[in-house]
């Protein structure tokens, strides 16, 4: 191999390495660009809607304004209560210790009253000890979490200004992708792209409905049995539930923890309802609301989060739905329609084919006949009484 070659094979390598690297420094960029991109999907038809009687620019300004008033009326519901009750704890943490020590004891008292024998869980002093210790690390990591709140809200602002950004210029960023794209492909990657921004978009508002179903179904019945701060656990519960199936659980046990510190009594109660509404999320509003938006089969799903909490977080989990469903769309564009093209069908001459049509009406085929080209089915009575 020559000097030329050498060299050129090393600027390759060198290029890559710098690409790699670019991509990973702005892993979070690119990140937040896919979460702006998804959630104006979501938006577009409602924009799409309010653009036929005004410019498209007010249309854009009044969807996301609705969308932010809603995001601070809910933070405004859930954040006093709990700064409150946090501002309490952090000061005064024998009230925290003393409120955990009775919910054990309560909790003792039923686990007795139904195995009818003596439970102790953890002694009193170990609750103590435990909990002024985490206080104390609350304390101390204030500052740092201060900073990450911060970082959050610009980052939900980056979020609305590049979502408007891509509702005005989409357009524009298609004819540059199918550019890209040598023209008899780009047919096909004009469907992909159109296909992806669907699914996106019916995925998020999906999604939304089924938060916004459960967190209705939380605060009713906590409201009427007058649970303290209904209408904040049941937020909590519903907001969580937008992370794909592990969401309403953790929205449930953290509903159900705050309960046990602030009224142990109706702890129980809280169970109760969020493993009501849990179930019938998954097994009514998932597969009613869900089951068409990104055609992924649950345990895919299950798994996709999974993995996703893992590499990311509750981010993570939050767009490993969407991200999947886009590499599904791809392989199914790219990779399985070709590959069923090349297929040869072997099956055999004599075969009858039963297939059901969209009118739920069983038609009965026949493959033709090498010595006859008219279809068989004369003295057939499923084939006389399938267009009855």
């Amino acid at each position: 191999m020559d000097i030329t070659n050498v060299f050129k094979a090393t600027c390759v390598v060198l290029l890559t390495l710098l690409g790699v690297y670019i991509v990973f420094i702005g892993l979070p960029i690119l990140v937040t660009l896919l979460i702006a991109i998804i959630i104006a999907s979501a938006v577009r038809p409602f924009v799409n809607r309010l653009a036929k009687i005004m410019p498209s620019s007010a249309a854009i300004i009044i969807v996301y304004g609705v969308i932010t008033t809603i995001a601070l009326v809910t933070l405004l519901i859930l954040i006093p209560p709990m700064l409150n009750q946090l501002a309490i704890y952090i000061e005064q943490d024998w009230r925290l210790a003393m409120r955990i020590i009775d919910a054990q004891e309560q909790a003792e008292s039923l686990i007795s009253d139904f195995t009818n024998e003596e439970i102790s869980l953890v002694s009193p002093d170990q609750i103590r000890e435990t909990v002024s210790l985490a206080v104390e690390e609350f304390r101390a990591s204030s500052t740092s979490l201060l900073r990450n709140l911060g970082t959050i809200l610009g980052n939900i602002v980056l979020i609305i200004v590049m979502g408007a950004y891509w509702l005005t210029s989409h357009i524009e960023a298609k004819r540059f992708l199918l550019k890209l794209v040598p023209p008899k492909y780009r047919d096909n990657a004009r469907d992909t792209i159109n296909n992806v921004e669907h699914t996106l978009g019916s995925y998020v508002r999906g999604v939304v409905t089924i938060a916004s179903i459960v967190a209705v179904l939380n605060f009713v019945p906590m409201q009427l049995f007058g649970i303290p701060n209904a209408l904040a656990l049941s937020l909590i519960i519903g907001a969580l539930t937008i992370i794909p199936m592990i969401g309403g659980v953790i929205g449930g046990i953290i509903a159900t923890l705050l309960t046990l510190i602030t009224e142990p009594s109706s702890a129980i109660i809280v169970a109760i309802i969020f493993i009501s509404v849990n179930t019938v999320e998954n097994y009514i509003l998932q597969p009613r609301i869900m089951s068409d938006e990104v055609g992924m089969n649950p345990l895919l799903v299950i798994l996709y989060t999974s993995v996703g909490f893992i590499l990311g977080d509750f981010v993570g989990a939050l767009i490993a739905i969407p991200v999947m469903g886009t590499l599904h769309i791809i392989l199914e564009n790219y990779v399985i329609k070709p590959y069923r093209a090349t297929m040869k069908d072997d099956t055999p001459m004599e075969e009858i084919v039963v297939e059901v049509e969209d009118n739920q009406q069983v038609v009965i085929k026949q493959k033709e006949n090498k010595e006859d080209d008219a279809p068989q089915t004369e003295n057939n009575p499923l084939t006389q009484g399938a267009g009855d």
